[in-house]
C-alpha cells in the first residue's frame, strides 16, 4: 500500500478535486503509470472546453519516497499525453467552484493548442 496526498488548487480546481475524490479508493493499487494518468485526467477536467493537454501546456513531474523529484522530458511526457483518453465516466461535474478559484490568473493549461 502507498500513502498519497491528492489535492488541486487554482483556477477550476474544484473539478480536479471532485475527480480525485471520486477515484481515490483505487489509488493504493495503482502503478506509477496509472497514477500519472489519474493526475492527467484530474488536470484535464480543469481545462477549458476544447483544450487538449499536450507538451506545450502540461509538465509532468514524479516524486515519492525513495524517488527524487524528476520532471519528465517532452518525449517522456508525450507518451502519456498522446495516449490520454478521457472516457465519459472520467468526466466529473464540480459541485461548486471556490470563490477564490474564479479570480485566479489563467495558467498554461488554459492555452488552446
Amino acid at each position: 500500500m502507498h500513502e498519497f496526498k491528492a489535492t488541486a488548487m487554482g483556477s477550476r480546481s474544484q473539478s480536479a478535486r471532485t475527480y480525485l475524490e471520486k477515484h481515490f479508493a483505487s489509488f493504493p493499487d495503482c502503478t506509477l503509470e496509472e497514477s500519472v494518468i489519474h493526475a492527467l485526467k484530474a488536470l484535464a477536467s480543469t481545462a477549458s472546453e476544447g483544450t487538449k493537454l499536450n507538451v506545450l501546456n502540461t509538465t509532468i513531474a514524479i516524486v515519492g519516497k525513495d524517488t527524487p523529484f524528476t520532471v519528465l522530458t517532452d518525449d517522456e511526457a508525450r507518451k502519456y499525453l498522446d495516449n490520454l483518453v478521457i472516457r465519459p465516466e472520467d468526466v466529473v461535474v464540480a459541485e461548486e467552484e471556490d470563490e477564490d478559484d474564479n479570480d485566479a490568473p489563467r495558467r498554461p493549461a488554459d492555452l488552446a493548442e
